[in-house]
């Protein structure tokens, strides 16, 4: 009889759904599988914007909660057909975060007839980044942002494998929220606004100004090449990428530390000769990393952020400097 059922199985196929309870949309998605050939045969997507219905003690109000039951309804409807153990249904920021969830999770599971999961911010970050790795054939190290209607995951991988998780309690929702109950200043009289292209030819002839932007736009060139580079460097020394990574996490920590301690350093020395000293330190340790092949060349490579922690504020303060309303 066993034999039968995965012959059955393996002929005709199964069918599987997936339904992720966004803060933002209610998503669904129905495939078939036949001899592990997997065709999506339909998807569901609707605003429910559960996020928006969040009050400042993180209740849900009861209008979005029956907006998210309406959607749950119609995906109900389509799961009837589809085995229980073949059905997967997981809530992600906003129910982590609504102090009454449970109201919510009780009767989306009546209506669904299924148990929902409100997984962990990790857990949503590892599955962003499977998904991603599966339909773009991801090789070699990457870095995948999701930015979703409540939260922000951040992950970096390499090839299948997720390697570092994070996921931050901020997301387009929330942030639309706070800027539609946030009070704004009052707008400005016509009067006082500069007319736009004739402050744009004052900030072209103003030659401070325009070696800033040029300036600014080498160091993020480098900033990102650098620490992308990392793990490239360390992996052709025959490091593991797990531990390649560390270093990557190492040298940002450096970038960290050393912006506060330029900061301190700004009372007694000022910003442009600061600049012009940790210039001088981010050229000699790139020459190290060109021209020593080996460990310590990594390691000339991970104190360049120390260098280059300083130079984006710093070189933005002094191109802004003197401009006035054109600023």
């Amino acid at each position: 009889m066993q034999a039968e059922l995965q012959h059955d199985a393996q002929t005709y196929g199964e069918y599987y759904a997936a339904v992720d309870l966004g803060s933002n949309s209610f998503h669904m998605v129905i495939v078939h599988v036949v001899n592990g050939s997997v065709q999506i045969i339909g998807k569901i997507k609707q605003k429910v914007r559960l996020a928006a219905g969040l009050d400042d003690d993180l209740a849900l109000d009861d209008v979005s909660m029956e907006r998210g039951w309406q959607c749950l309804q119609v995906f109900s409807e389509r799961l009837q057909d589809i085995p229980p153990s073949n059905i997967k249904i997981v809530a992600t920021a906003t129910l982590r975060l609504a102090t009454n969830a449970h109201v919510f999770i009780r009767k989306a599971e009546e209506i669904l007839n299924h148990k929902l999961e409100v997984i962990s911010g990790e857990e949503e970050a590892r599955q962003i980044y499977l998904g991603v790795a599966y339909t773009s054939a991801n090789q070699g190290n990457s870095l995948v942002i999701d930015i979703g209607g409540a939260s922000t995951e951040i992950i970096i991988g390499n090839d299948m494998q997720p390697i570092h998780l994070k996921s931050l309690d901020m997301g387009l929702a929330g942030m639309l929220i706070l800027i539609t109950i946030t009070k704004m200043p009052n707008k400005i009289s016509e009067s006082h606004l500069s007319n736009e292209f004739e402050a744009f030819k004052r900030l072209f002839r103003n030659a401070n100004y325009r070696e800033g932007v040029i300036a600014q736009m080498f160091y993020v060139g480098a900033q990102i090449m650098c620490w992308t580079f990392i793990i490239q460097y360390a992996d052709k020394l025959g490091i593991q990428k797990a531990q390649a990574q560390n270093y990557n996490i190492l040298a940002m920590s450096i970038f960290l530390t050393s912006r506060f301690l330029c900061t301190y350093l700004m009372k007694f020395i000022s910003s442009k000769k600061l600049l012009t000293i940790f210039a001088a330190g981010g050229i000699i340790s790139i020459f190290g990393v060109i021209f020593i092949h080996d460990i310590r060349g990594l390691y000339f490579l991970i104190a360049t952020s120390a260098f280059m922690s300083l130079m984006f504020p710093t070189i933005y303060g002094l191109a802004l400097h003197g401009l006035g309303n054109d600023t």
